[in-house]
């Protein structure tokens, strides 16, 4: 698998991606994304600042995922384990069509390699608390979770994320 820079021409099926994917993460309950994140703004601003990759696996584009170094500040009160260089993943996202065949644990390791080659001394992200799918391929690649936080910004009932970070 591979990291690919996003490109402007990348943005309607960067967009069509998360649409189809958060509409069948609702259809699961799953109530982690909405119109707005990540919608139409962050992926034009992610992709303007260089930050938005498309996932290739084979000749296929089969996700995405934002690489910064961006915390978010409801992120203060976790008690991290480590400092240094800290690569943040955001909206990971594999296209449904590509579920089920270990391309998420590809994608991290994809991710892992991004990191460690840009000198980065770990990986920290959040979760959303009640997507199981995500939790469990985030312990199965030895992260840590280390607490939660409350995302106001979220729908009532599914606000708590947990913070995880892994050591590179």
């Amino acid at each position: 698998m591979e990291l690919v820079k996003a490109k402007d021409k990348d943005y309607t099926w960067l967009l069509d991606l998360h649409i189809r994917c958060t509409r069948d993460l609702n259809q699961q309950g799953i109530y982690q994304w909405t119109s707005e994140y990540p919608g139409p703004k962050t992926i034009k601003a992610a992709i303007k600042r260089g930050e938005q990759w498309k996932l290739k696996h084979d000749d296929a584009f089969i996700g995405g995922v934002v690489l910064n170094e961006v915390e978010d500040p409801g992120w203060k009160s976790i008690a991290w384990t480590f400092e240094g260089r800290i690569l943040v993943v955001h909206a990971l996202v594999i296209d449904k069509v590509f579920q089920g065949q270990g391309l998420g644990q590809k994608a991290l390791d994809t991710i892992e390699r991004y990191a460690s080659m840009h000198a980065y001394s770990g990986i920290r992200m959040d979760v959303f608390s009640e997507n199981p799918g995500a939790i469990y391929l985030y312990k199965k690649n030895g992260y840590s979770f280390l607490d939660h936080v409350v995302f106001d910004s979220k729908p009532i009932g599914h606000q708590t994320y947990i913070c995880l970070e892994k050591k590179i």
